[in-house]
């Protein structure tokens, strides 16, 4: 799969999240999941692509705001990652 530098916030819609290997719905997400994180959070490539089946629409936080989220709930990231595994 591609590199993971973005991960996603469902805003609305529905969606599937399909398996690289085999393309077969492996999740649901739906509004204010995340997703396409596990690959931003260890820097490896996708695992899955996201289809939609709806009109949905999604919100991309860009790194920087990440970054500020962390530093002002230092928690974040340790619960993030915790969640991953």
């Amino acid at each position: 799969g591609a590199p993971g530098d973005s991960r996603y916030i469902v805003a609305g819609g529905k969606a599937y999240l399909l398996g690289a290997v085999e393309g077969k719905a492996v999740a649901t997400p739906y509004g204010e999941d995340i997703v396409a994180e596990a690959a931003w959070l260890h820097g490896t490539p996708r695992n899955a692509t996201i289809s939609v089946v709806t009109p949905s629409s999604f919100y991309k936080p860009c790194r920087r705001d990440f970054k500020q989220l962390s530093a002002d709930a230092p928690g974040l990231v340790s619960l993030l990652f915790a969640v991953d595994e």
